[in-house]
């Protein structure tokens, strides 16, 4: 009887000590929120790149939905980063939103931005995107898109 209760006892530590030492996800998770002032979206896609740890070839991604505040992708890479390269572009390289490389710092295998028409700074906030003297808008200056639309 006692040798039973042993090994029971032994089976639980075990399966115990196996589940509570599974490995982090190995995954990376990023939504980014995208805001064209146009409302266009079409056409419009993500290249990211893996950066740290490691650095890795770049791919397109594709924005799957719209929501309030512009065009959303949720991609997902199979490996844990803390840092990656991201481009808005139009098309296969037509035009890009900035001229400059972007980088998103992630935590914990996640993380979620807002990237705004012609502004470099990537938000880890939802900003404020209106014409105001509260707008968190400062356009680059080496941007071909125009952060408000121009009208006649």
């Amino acid at each position: 009887m006692k040798r039973g209760l042993f090994f029971l006892v032994f089976l639980l530590l075990v399966f115990l000590l196996a589940c509570s030492s599974r490995p982090a996800s190995s995954e990376t998770t990023i939504v980014v929120h995208y805001h064209r002032f146009d409302g266009n979206y079409e056409g419009w896609n993500l290249w990211i790149w893996p950066v740290e740890p490691i650095r890795g070839e770049g791919k397109a991604y594709q924005f799957t939905d719209l929501d309030d505040f512009g065009a959303k992708a949720t991609v997902v890479l199979p490996m844990k980063l803390t840092k990656v390269g991201i481009i808005v572009r139009l098309r296969e390289w037509e035009a890009k939103d900035v001229d400059k490389d972007r980088f998103i710092d992630i935590k914990d295998g996640k993380a979620e931005v807002w990237i705004i028409q012609g502004v470099e700074e990537i938000f880890y906030e939802r900003p404020n995107i209106g014409p105001s003297q509260d707008s968190d808008i400062e356009p680059s200056q080496d941007s071909d898109t125009e952060p408000y639309p121009v009208s006649d």
